[in-house]
């Protein structure tokens, strides 16, 4: 029986360290060591391992099969071993958190959410914006965790965690509200110019897709980033627009000057998801999640039910998803 090898942790390093640069030599440099040192350690890994773990035949230098199933797992171990450092050193806590998160859930969700963060990460570093961009910085390895509304075609190793499923909504200003008791969004259409989002968001990508299904792609429209200033637009009566609840939630000051209804065409709807990765952050964004659960059920989904009785049963968080 062969012996158990055991991989020291620096020795992972190197490997890496070569495995992403293609060179000893490069790596040497990168570490501060002699190409030599470099050259041991893998050899001492390759021996005790009892495997090849880098082709040398190749320039650059490639991986072998076993190569590439340390690299997998190399990554992770390092990670939760930088993290676990870092959870000691600051008594229990990691020493920074960087959230990416979509605006409609920073304003509405966010500002309760962040205090219970703040009990897992010294230091907390939300950045906004739309989904898209997060979702790039999060496998660039910029963002620990993010809430998205992106459609998610996960990697094994990540996770998606359902925060909140809710329905697209057609807002009107309070001055036209009986074109949606009358009319369907063509004839809308023919009488206002549409407000919406951006195509760099889901939201707005969302929107085009349904609009073009119905054959409004091209229709007269203003463009806008943020749910304050659509909001604001249609309670001044400039245009018509669809968005989400929370969204609403959002530009909440503009209430008094619109009217909500749900779409009158078979609607849409968009699922926002807590995205981590496994074994990493996978515990503090499992509790994370069940905190904003109980935050949608005690501080958005209220308002918005007084606002819309027709959401509920409609818009829901949480373990209600799956009813």
């Amino acid at each position: 029986m062969r012996n158990r090898f055991t991989i020291e942790l620096s020795s992972m390093r190197v490997f890496l360290a070569v495995s992403e640069m293609g060179s000893m030599t490069t790596a040497a440099r990168k570490l501060g060591m002699t190409q030599s040192a470099v050259s041991q350690a893998i050899r001492q890994m390759e021996e005790g391992l009892g495997v090849i773990l880098i082709d040398r035949e190749f320039r650059p230098l490639q991986l072998t099969s076993s190569g590439t199933i340390l690299r997998q797992h190399a990554h992770r171990i390092l990670a939760d071993t930088d993290h676990l450092t870092s959870a000691l050193q600051a008594g229990g806590t990691v020493p920074g958190l960087r959230m990416g998160m979509l605006d409609s859930f920073a304003a509405t969700v966010g500002p309760s959410l962040i205090r219970t963060v703040s009990e897992y990460a010294r230091d907390v570093f939300v950045y906004q914006g739309f989904s898209p961009e997060h979702l790039r910085g999060f496998r660039a390895r910029e963002l620990d965790i993010v809430i998205s509304g992106e459609l998610l075609n996960c990697k094994a190793e990540e996770l998606s965690l359902l925060l909140l499923r809710e329905p697209f909504v057609l807002v009107l200003p309070k001055e036209h509200s009986e074109y949606a008791q009358h009319s369907n969004l063509k004839q809308i259409a023919r009488n206002l110019p549409l407000v919406r989002y951006s195509a760099r968001s889901t939201a707005g990508l969302l929107t085009d897709r349904y609009l073009e299904k119905l054959g409004l792609i091209n229709q007269r429209r203003l463009e806008v980033e943020t749910a304050e200033v659509l909001c604001s637009l249609v309670a001044a009566g400039v245009g018509w627009a669809i968005t989400t609840p929370l969204h609403l939630l959002q530009g909440r000051p503009q209430f008094e000057g619109i009217s909500v209804q749900p779409l009158p065409e078979e609607g849409i709807s968009r699922d926002l998801s807590l995205l981590v990765r496994r074994d990493e952050f996978e515990t503090m964004g499992r509790a994370l999640t069940k905190r904003t659960h109980e935050i949608l059920r005690a501080e958005c989904l209220p308002p918005l039910f007084a606002l819309m009785p027709w959401l509920k049963g409609v818009m829901k968080a949480g373990d209600d998803i799956g009813d």
